[in-house]
C-alpha cells in the first residue's frame, strides 16, 4: 500500500460487511464511479496468488505465450500484445465458460485458452467465483439503495454470468515523463471489480473533469462502474472513465480485472437519460465508445449486441441497432 492514509485517498473506501453499506455504496458509484472495497471476504491470499500467477506467465517464455493466443480461439479468449498509441501491454481474456446454445452470440461463451501451468487454472477459477458472488451481493444493494427489488441486475445473472477477465502487463516505456498504457476509456458491462500491484498508474477521472490516480490499498478491490449501469439507471450511476499511466521505468505493473454482466440471453433495459451525461474523455476511433445524451429506450438482447461489438466490430448502445431492417418500396 502507499504511504497515504485512508483520509488522503482520492476514492472514497467502502466496508461492504458494514450496515450501512448499501447507501454508502450507492453514493460512491453515483458521486465518484470509482472507489475501493474492502470487507468483501476474499481470501487475500488468494488475491496476491492471481497476480502472482499473472507475473509469473508473463515472464515465460514467448512459445508459452504463443500456445494461447487469441488467434486459435474463435471465442475471443487467449493472449494478445498491444503495441499502439491507444494500448501497450500484454494480456489474456479469459471468462466463464457456458453450455452454449444455437444462436451465434453463445460463440463468445468459452471455451478458455488456459496456460498450461495447472495453478494457473485453479487460482483463477476460485477467484473468478469468489467475484461473482461478491458482485451479487454488490449490485443487489446498490438496486436496493436505488428502490428497486434486489434483483435487477442479478436476476438477469442467472446461473450463468457473462464474466470476463483481463490478466494484464505494462511493461516500462523508453524515454522519460509519462506513458499511456492504456488511453480513458469507459468499460462495457455494469460493473468492473479489479486488484492490482503495488506500482500504481491507474486514474479515474473526476465528475469535475480532473484525473485522480487510485493508489494501491492493501486488501482492497477496485470497482468501477460500466457503461450498462448507466444506460439502465438513466445516467443517475454514470459510467466512470479511467486510463493507465505509465511512469515506472524499471518493473512490470500486473493488474486483473474482472467484468461483470448479464447472461447473454438476457436483455437490457435502457432508461430515460435524467443525470448527467458521461465525460466525453474518450480518443476519437477508440474501440470503447462514450455514451451520448441521447439513448432510444429499446430494450435490447445482451449477447446480440455483445456480438457486434466482438464478432462483426459494429459498435451500438442503442436497441434499435438491433432491429432488423425496415424494406423500403
Amino acid at each position: 500500500m502507499s504511504g497515504l492514509t485512508r483520509e488522503q485517498l482520492s476514492l472514497p473506501v467502502v466496508d461492504i460487511s458494514s450496515p450501512e453499506s448499501r447507501e454508502t455504496l450507492l453514493n460512491a458509484a453515483r458521486e465518484h464511479g470509482m472507489f475501493y472495497l474492502t470487507g468483501h471476504g476474499i481470501d487475500l491470499a488468494l488475491m496476491s496468488g492471481v497476480l502472482d500467477e499473472c507475473r509469473i506467465f508473463f515472464e515465460s517464455e514467448e512459445a508459452a505465450k504463443t500456445a494461447i493466443n487469441s488467434r486459435f480461439s474463435p471465442h475471443f479468449r487467449g493472449y494478445t500484445l498491444l503495441k499502439n498509441h491507444r494500448d501497450w501491454r500484454e494480456q489474456i481474456h479469459l471468462g466463464s465458460e457456458i453450455v452454449a446454445g444455437a444462436e451465434e452470440y453463445w460463440q463468445l461463451a468459452g471455451p478458455n485458452l488456459w496456460p498450461e501451468r495447472a495453478e494457473f487454472r485453479a487460482r483463477l477459477e476460485s477467484y473468478m467465483k469468489a467475484i461473482e458472488d461478491l458482485s451479487r451481493l454488490v449490485l443487489d444493494s446498490i438496486a436496493s439503495a436505488m428502490g428497486r427489488s434486489p434483483e435487477f441486475f442479478t436476476g438477469r445473472m442467472k446461473d450463468r454470468p457473462y464474466q470476463l477477465v483481463k490478466c494484464m502487463c505494462y511493461h516500462p516505456q523508453d524515454g522519460c515523463g509519462e506513458h499511456i498504457g492504456v488511453t480513458s476509456h469507459y468499460d462495457w458491462c455494469w460493473l468492473t471489480f479489479l486488484i492490482q500491484d503495488d506500482i500504481g498508474g491507474l486514474e479515474a477521472l473526476s465528475r469535475n473533469g480532473a484525473w485522480k490516480p487510485v493508489v494501491p490499498l492493501d486488501g482492497a478491490i477496485i470497482v468501477n462502474t460500466g457503461e450498462l449501469i448507466e444506460i439502465e439507471t438513466g445516467g443517475q450511476i454514470p459510467a466512470s472513465a479511467h486510463r493507465v499511466v505509465s511512469r515506472e521505468r524499471r518493473r512490470n505493473r500486473y493488474s486483473v480485472a474482472v467484468f461483470v454482466n448479464p447472461a447473454l440471453d438476457e436483455r437490457i433495459f435502457p432508461e430515460r437519460r435524467t443525470g448527467s451525461p458521461a465525460l466525453e474523455t474518450t480518443e476519437e476511433n477508440h474501440v470503447h465508445r462514450v455514451i451520448g445524451n441521447v439513448l432510444d429506450e429499446t430494450p435490447f438482447l445482451f449477447g446480440e449486441a455483445e456480438w457486434q461489438r466482438k464478432g462483426e466490430g459494429r459498435w451500438c448502445a442503442r436497441g434499435s441497432c438491433l432491429q432488423p431492417p425496415v424494406a423500403v418500396g
